[in-house]
């Protein structure tokens, strides 16, 4: 992923129904990894679609290509979600019920892999108003799959060395 050409990633915002550059939401690239890859990749993830259900009680039938990111140094995602409220749920991204995301890269900078930073934290995992700014992180071992439900909170913290790739995509 690290020697693939990227650009940088889009996000939905402010109801607006076209993906928009703001890097003051995210900052990260989105690469072109190549057919062959691409094609081993969705072949995989499309297999976990009933398993998926099934976990999260919800009919899935569909799901969005995956986007292949790289979160160098300074990069991250600003606290959001993945499922727009009802109010925007007429938008493509509102169609979405789960959300997934590979590792790639180790959490740690071991010779010219991994990364510092950039950890995935959840939020609104427990009940009461004290927990409410509490941001639970993963592990982010290599080959990992994290998926949950398309509309809770979740930030990528600022990657501080190194270069964190994940997979993502969204099941309808």
């Amino acid at each position: 992923m690290l020697s693939c050409r990227g650009e940088p990633a889009q996000i939905y915002k402010g109801g607006n129904s076209e993906a928009t550059i703001d890097e003051h939401a995210r900052r990260a690239l989105s690469v072109d990894v190549g057919s062959e890859t691409a094609r081993t990749v969705e072949l995989a993830l499309d297999g976990l679609r009933e398993d998926l259900s099934r976990h999260f009680q919800r009919s899935l039938t569909d799901r969005e290509p995956s986007n292949y990111l790289v979160y160098g140094p300074g990069s991250f995602f600003a606290p959001h979600r993945d499922r727009a409220t009802k109010a925007r749920a007429a938008l493509d991204e509102g169609q979405r019920e789960v959300a997934a995301v590979i590792f790639v890269s180790p959490p740690q900078v071991v010779g010219t892999t991994g990364y510092l930073g950039g950890e995935l934290r959840f939020y609104g995992l427990l009940d009461g108003p004290e927990w409410h700014e509490v941001g639970f992180g993963c592990d982010a071992t290599p080959g990992l799959l994290v998926a949950f439900p398309a509309d809770t909170l979740h930030e990528v913290t600022p990657v501080t060395a190194g270069h964190r790739c994940t997979i993502v995509t969204w099941f309808r």
